[in-house]
């Protein structure tokens, strides 16, 4: 089990993170009133505006996540922590994870709230404890492994076109060779890699532990590459 820093901060973090995304009406939000209007723009004050009424629902959302994560890891009071609401987020920071909720105006829709969970383990374990597919059910869309050094793209693309590896389907990327993006086997959503990191993307929300599989292919890749 990874502990929190000694001032009481977040675990260290295992370079990993989880994370799922929702779009909701501005309307449609908890903390919306009868008098208040729907933004017709984007502009700082919108993104305020937006992030003031959207507390309600990460205040609602800390608390439903805390219950859960109680009930799935047995934490007690002391090992529970909670950070805001603040500016439209907040965080729930307890041993196994970091678990972060924003709620911020859409960049290309100024009526439309993004509603953002993201989930740092503490340990990459966490990632197939049944706990964690317990309390984020049905799951997430993306797990994502930013590099410490930026990564070779181009040695990737070399070592999947050399190896041909059974569990890449197929393997696209522009000229410059700038990113380059994979299709697994036995896998529905993408793989993006970049020289800042490696993304797995899902099309709609799926347990951790599909991710987490998709990843070990990756990762392999990776390494056969000499990079990430």
């Amino acid at each position: 089990m990874s502990e929190t820093n000694d001032d009481g901060g977040p675990p260290a973090g295992c370079g990993l993170r989880l994370w799922v995304e929702d779009r909701t009406p501005i309307k449609d939000l908890p903390g919306f009133r009868p008098n208040h209007s729907v933004p017709k723009e984007t502009t700082s004050q919108t993104r305020l505006y937006v992030a003031g009424i959207g507390e309600a629902g990460v205040t609602a959302d800390l608390e439903r996540v805390a219950r859960l994560l109680r009930e799935a890891f047995g934490l007690k009071r002391k090992e529970l922590k909670s950070i805001g609401p603040d500016r439209g987020g907040g965080s729930l920071v307890c041993p196994q994870l970091t678990y972060t909720v924003t709620v911020s105006q859409t960049a290309d829709d100024p009526a439309v709230a993004l509603t953002r969970r993201e989930v740092e383990p503490g340990e990459p374990d966490v990632l197939t404890d049944p706990g964690l597919a317990f309390a984020f059910a049905p799951g997430f869309t993306a797990l994502e492994r930013r590099f410490n050094e930026p990564a070779d793209v181009e040695a990737v693309i070399d070592a999947v076109e050399d190896a041909d590896p059974p569990e890449v389907k197929s393997l696209d990327y522009p000229l410059d060779a700038s990113e380059c993006e994979l299709r697994l086997a036995g896998f529905g959503g993408r793989v993006k890699i970049t020289a800042d990191a490696a993304a797995i993307l899902a099309p709609t929300p799926v347990p951790p532990g599909d991710l987490v599989k998709a990843w070990a292919k990756v990762k392999g890749l990776l390494e056969v590459a000499g990079t990430g």
